[in-house]
Formats: structure tokens, C-alpha cells, sequence
């Protein structure tokens, strides 16, 4: 919508330069001009980017214009993992009183994890991806062109020839790709075509290995409508099973699934019936619902609280402390590696970036004082450093004019031991509200200006960086970094 308001936007310059001038020829030297004076359109997208916010006469069909992009929080692994796998519904949902938006209906199994979903408002609306699931990407145009003709070597009368041969339309099952008819399969012939086309998809050589192919089939009672219908397109969930005549993976679609017959293992095989194997029995679940230690024994409410407590722990976000200017980032500050975890904590490396930490922990019986939620923590432990964790803040200062520059004020003798000579504070001081923070000269004002510390709680400054690029005129900019300790940190 902006690129074409931009492009209407060119046009009626070009169209007033025009009629203004008898002598007018239209050159590229003229679009550039008139591409200059109509101004451009990436702040709108920035400002897209960074607020998720929609700015549009149109509304462009969309339910919603706001919270339509979010940034990825680094509290700790199990959090920014998870960003890149949820799913959400929509905000128009979220007011809706029905829980019918909210249900995990069956053929989701596989695809959405019934496990990882947060309690409350957004409960069932803002789900998450199992672990193998993948979203579709845009096949080769060159692959696509090539189906209809392996189609026909497979046994598909074609559409153009129906009429000659003249096929009774009843006895056969209409063949679609991405909605359009192909042609028709013969009901004696189609579960040998069907078997065929999944071996050449599993190859994915001649047919993409994420095509989805549905064979609806025919019944006496009133059921979808019967056909093979094949799927391409961008943007479709699939997952990997085996498939047990190849004994090979095959990827498989939410639609596809419904009319398939697949075992969790071979317990549940039964020869001439069941068409797939699940790869193992939790395949159903996200990342993080694998990193639960034995689910099984659980209440299920107490799997989904732990997928939300996981991803809200103190743990080690990053590895570049001393470099990163985030504006806000946790650390614990003697993470452990777990005594006892699943299999798919060491799969995934979450040891290069541990969280929590283990500790030795008596259970009340019941007939004691009941504690409910609550913990007796031993002081020499916590005095030693249990649960102490940090806050890391950054701050950026820009001065105003590019001819200012930070520097210390010479005549200002008190400011030696709180800055250096550069003007910024010195890696490692411990600093206080009121405090001064930095010092530069005002090239307006032909005078040295302190700014002052704001913050109301005591801080060190971890990390001093001036920040800059090729451009002499922009107006010099530095990134104070502070380290705030935090103890009794008990997001165990």
C-alpha cells in the first residue's frame, strides 16, 4: 500500500513537471527527480518493524493492527527459543467470551503442542510448534511445472483429454494442485497412484518433498467431498513421520493426517492398516515441553506451568557480557548443569547457556505446618551466593550538536575521582543517584555541562563505548553500560 501511494506519488510529479514545461521529455534524470520529491516510505516500514503497529487507510482486510511484529526478549535460552516457534490467533480472539478459539482440535495433534500455552487470558490462543514441525517454503517454479506431466506418467488422465477417451466421471477421483483440476484417477488405480506419488515425494526429485497429498476417499454416508487434492504452497505445517512401506521419514500436512493411519510405535502396528510410525512418543510436544524431566508423572496443568516458569528464570542469555548493549538482560550468576534431565537438554546444548541451579531441598510432611508455596532458605547458602544473580542496563547519551564532544571539565576538580578524561565514568565504579555520569562541552553554549546519574538504585558501571559510524556530522554518542546486583534472586 505505501509502495503504491509512493508510485502515485512519482507519477503526479512527473505529471506537474510535464505541464509546466512544453519542452518535457521524459528521461531517467526526470523519474529521479520526481522519485526524490515524493518523498519515501522505509520509516513507515521501521516504524512497523519496531512497534507493530499498522498505519493504513485500508486496514488491508487484516482483524487487527496492532502487536503484529514483537521483539524477541532474551531473558534466558528456553524464552528466545520459544519466540521463533509460537503461533497467535489474534488479538480479536482474545475478547471473544467462546472458548471455541481456544480448543486444541485433534487435527492439530503433531503440530501444535497441547502443552505449551500460558494460563490465562491468551490460554489457548497463543500456541506453539511441536519440536519437528517446519513451515513450508515457496517451491521452484521450474518443480512445479514439471508435476502435471509426472502425474500422467503415473496414471492421471488429463482434464484436456477426458472427452476423447470418453471416461465415466463417476468411477473417478477428481485430481486438484493448489485448486486447480489436473485431471481424474480411476478408483481401481488410486491407491497404487497414491503409494507411487509418496515414494517419488519421499525421493524429492520429481515431485517437492513438501507436498502435501490428501486422497479424500469415498463413503456411502455424507463425508468430505472424495478426490486427491495436492498441496504446494508457502506456509503450511508439516511434520516428519516414517512411513512404513518405505520405512523411510516423510513429511506429512494437517490435512493429509486426517486420512492417514499412523502407530506411536510398533506395538500399535497393525499390517495392512497402518500407513505411518511417529519418530517417538513425544513428538507431540515443543521444545520446552521435551525439557520437562518425566512429564508422565505429572498433573498436565503442572507441564504447562513449567513451560511458562522456564522461559521467566534467571539464566545466562548470552556469552559477550562485556560487548552487548542490550537495554536490559539477566544473569544468574553461578548457573548449574542439572543432576537429573531429559535427553533433549543435552540434544539442544542448553549447557552452553545454563539456568537455575541445584539445590538440596526437605520436603514438610503434610501433618507438619503446611508451607504452601513457600521455602526456608539457609542463610550461609544465600550468603554465599545462592540465587545472586545480576541486571545488566544500558544506557545511550547523544549530545545534541556534532561539534560537542565529551571531555572533562579541567576546572572542576571534585569530578577526577567520578570520570576520566575522556568525560565518561571510570569500568568499575560503584555509582549512586545524583552522582555525576558524564561530562561534555556544549559547542552552542562555549561551556563544559555534567550530566547527572538518575536511577534510583546503586549500580557499577560494567562497560563505557562511544558509539559512531562514517557520518562526521552526526553528534558523538556513547553506550554506559551498568551491572545492578540483585540478591535473594529465587527464580529457582
Amino acid at each position: 500500500e505505501k509502495l503504491q501511494g509512493w508510485l502515485f506519488g512519482v507519477k503526479q510529479n512527473l505529471l506537474k513537471r510535464a505541464t509546466g514545461n512544453i519542452n518535457f521529455s521524459l528521461s531517467q534524470n526526470e523519474i529521479l527527480i520526481a522519485a526524490k520529491q515524493a518523498g519515501t516510505f522505509e520509516n513507515s516500514l521501521e516504524m512497523f518493524f519496531a512497534t507493530g503497529n499498522l498505519v493504513s487507510n485500508s486496514g488491508l482486510g487484516l482483524m487487527q493492527d496492532k502487536g503484529l511484529t514483537i521483539v524477541p526478549e532474551n531473558i534466558n535460552r528456553m524464552r528466545y527459543m520459544s519466540h521463533f516457534k509460537a503461533v497467535h490467533r489474534g488479538a480479536f480472539f482474545q475478547e471473544m467470551r467462546t472458548t471455541e478459539a481456544r480448543q486444541l482440535l485433534p487435527d492439530a495433534w503433531g503440530f501444535i503442542c497441547p502443552v505449551h500455552t500460558p494460563d490465562g487470558a491468551p490460554c489457548g490462543l497463543l500456541n506453539h510448534l511441536t519440536m519437528n514441525c517446519i513451515v513450508t517454503d515457496i517451491v521452484p517454479k521450474d518443480v512445479l511445472k514439471n508435476i502435471p506431466l509426472v502425474l500422467t506418467e503415473l496414471g492421471m488422465i488429463p482434464y484436456d483429454e477426458v472427452d476423447n477417451l470418453k471416461l465415466n466421471l463417476k468411477n473417478c477421483y477428481t485430481t486438484m494442485l493448489d485448486g486447480k483440476i489436473l485431471g481424474f484417477v480411476a478408483f481401481n488405480a488410486i491407491e497404487t497412484f497414491v503409494n507411487n506419488l509418496r515414494s517419488l515425494k519421499i525421493n524429492g526429485e520429481k515431485v517437492p518433498n513438501t507436498m502435501e497429498i490428501v486422497l479424500v476417499p469415498l463413503k456411502k454416508t455424507r463425508s468430505q467431498y472424495p478426490g486427491l487434492f495436492l498441496f504446494t504452497g508457502p506456509a503450511r505445517m508439516m511434520r516428519p513421520l516414517i512411513n512404513v512401506q518405505t520405512s523411510r521419514i516423510e513429511l506429512i500436512g494437517t490435512f493429509e493426517q486426517v486420512y492417514l493411519h499412523v502407530c506411536v510405535n510398533s506395538g500399535e502396528f497393525y499390517k495392512g492398516v497402518t500407513t505411518h510410525m511417529e519418530l517417538s512418543k513425544t513428538a507431540f510436544m515443543s521444545n520446552l515441553a521435551h525439557l520437562i524431566p518425566m512429564p508422565d508423572c505429572n498433573q498436565s496443568p503442572r507441564n504447562m506451568y513449567q513451560c511458562q516458569m522456564g522461559k521467566q528464570t534467571m539464566g545466562s542469555a548470552c556469552h559477550n557480557w562485556d560487548i552487548q548493549a542490550e537495554t536490559k538482560l539477566y544473569r544468574l550468576q553461578t548457573p548449574a548443569s542439572p543432576f537429573f534431565r531429559p535427553v533433549h537438554y543435552d540434544n539442544i546444548g542448553l549447557d552452553d547457556f545454563p539456568m537455575g541451579t541445584n539445590a538440596i531441598v526437605a520436603v514438610i510432611s503434610y501433618t507438619g505446618y503446611d508451607m504452601e508455596d513457600a521455602m526456608i532458605i539457609n542463610k550461609c547458602s544465600e550468603e554465599r551466593g545462592l540465587a545472586h544473580g545480576s541486571i545488566y542496563k544500558s544506557e545511550f547519551v547523544e549530545l545534541d550538536q556534532p561539534n560537542s564532544y565529551f571531555c572533562r571539565d579541567p576546572s572542576q576538580e571534585q569530578l577526577v575521582d567520578k570520570l576520566d578524561t575522556d568525560g565518561l565514568p571510570y569500568v568499575g565504579r560503584k555509582i549512586t543517584e545524583g552522582e555525576p555520569l558524564y561530562c561534555f562541552y556544549n559547542s552552542d553554549e562555549s561551556r563544559y555541562m555534567v550530566g547527572k546519574f538518575k536511577s534510583k538504585e546503586d549500580c557499577y558501571v560494567n562497560g563505557v563505548r562511544l558509539c559512531g559510524d562514517f557520518n562526521p556530522k552526526r553528534p558523538k554518542t556513547a553506550c554506559i553500560t551498568y551491572r545492578v546486583p540483585v540478591s535473594n534472586n529465587f527464580f529457582l
